[in-house]
């Protein structure tokens, strides 16, 4: 639909690129787009469902199959400083 409007008014494809690529306005978009997508929400995504949920549980998941298999048992009463 869009490509028919641009070939009814007379432009080309390739003038109607060139236009929308180089407007100022358009890049000021496309790089708060990016900035928004990229580094806010992936970010956070990142800190908040990856580091504080998923990796915490797989760690301890795989800690205690480790400690399963070499037949550790930890005593939390106990807590050392020393190392």
């Amino acid at each position: 639909m869009i490509m028919e409007d641009i070939h009814e008014a007379g432009h080309s494809v390739w003038a109607e690129f060139w236009e929308v690529f180089t407007d100022p306005a358009h890049a000021m978009a496309e790089i708060a787009s990016s900035v928004v997508w990229d580094i806010v929400i992936i970010t956070l995504l990142y800190q908040l469902l990856f580091k504080r949920w998923i990796l915490p549980r797989w760690s301890a998941r795989i800690h205690k199959e480790i400690d399963n298999e070499h037949g550790v048992i930890h005593n939390e009463s106990v807590v050392s400083l020393d190392r």
